[in-house]
């Protein structure tokens, strides 16, 4: 057979020849199939957030967060045991490990929770305004707590006996607040002063609402101007931080702010102790 004879499986066969496969010429390599890798995530994630849980957990004010580490744990290991058990994970020791240590982090940590919840709940509501916390507030100023009540104090005005004081109380807040639950305290330079309620209306103060609180500041006012100025701390509630004002005696400021609720005050009623 001539070298053109020789059957070439690249161009089609000469006549009477039969056709040669080209594909007979070469072998297919078969490769094995190699299993997949194993779903190790959710037991090793596990473990890392329940060892997290346990060591933080006894951080009272990290046990919000440590409860949800242990809850998130509880759950990955859950998930990576069923992954075990489908055979599509081989880490059962860390699985268990995860599980185990987030329920026992997640379980100190809710007792934790309760108690700053509970701690939590006897904050006072703080002064969230300059004056009234950093620098003490003047006739007018306005104090304003962090729920959203808003104080502001007349200057105080010369009556029979002492001086008049008028506080205006508005509540932006969403809560009802007790003004009979209110405070005040009064100095005259270093000694103290008396300070007896005359009106208060009123009792309490709705979302929205605008109330006002007239005191007498009593003891003997002569010579107080020499004495110091008028230091009046007054929280509107309890639960409220106190707010701080300042006023000068004997200056003609005393009307800054004043109204007709500072001529009710001065009707001479008995009043009481504040």
């Amino acid at each position: 057979m001539t070298a053109d004879q020789q059957p070439n499986p690249f161009r089609p066969p000469a006549e009477g020849m039969a056709p040669v496969a080209s594909w007979q010429w070469y072998q297919r390599p078969v490769w094995p199939l190699l299993p997949p890798p194993p779903r190790n995530g959710a037991g090793n994630a596990a473990l890392v957030l329940g060892l997290l849980s346990v060591l933080f957990c006894w951080t009272f004010f990290l046990s919000p967060l440590t409860l949800a580490l242990g809850v998130l744990a509880v759950v990955l290991g859950l998930v990576g045991l069923a992954n075990v058990r489908g055979g599509r994970a081989t880490n059962r020791v860390f699985a268990h490990g995860g599980l185990w240590t987030g329920a026992a982090g997640s379980a100190l940590s809710a007792v934790l929770v309760v108690l700053l919840a509970g701690w939590s709940a006897d904050w006072p509501t703080e002064v969230r305004s300059a004056a009234g916390a950093d620098f003490l507030a003047g006739p007018g100023q306005e104090v304003a707590y962090a729920d959203g009540l808003a104080v502001t104090v007349a200057g105080p005005r010369e009556g029979d006996p002492g001086q008049l004081l008028v506080i205006h109380v508005t509540n932006g807040g969403g809560h009802t607040v007790d003004l009979a639950e209110g405070v005040a305290r009064a100095w005259i330079g270093d000694e103290a002063a008396g300070v007896v309620l005359l009106t208060r209306s009123p009792e309490e103060l709705a979302p929205g609402e605008t109330g006002s609180i007239s005191f007498r500041i009593g003891g003997t006012m002569a010579g107080s101007a020499e004495r110091g100025p008028l230091a009046l701390d007054y929280a509107p509630g309890d639960g409220y931080d106190f707010g701080f004002w300042e006023f000068e005696l004997g200056t003609g400021d005393g009307g800054s702010g004043s109204g007709p609720d500072s001529d009710e005050s001065a009707s001479g009623e008995d009043g009481v102790e504040a």
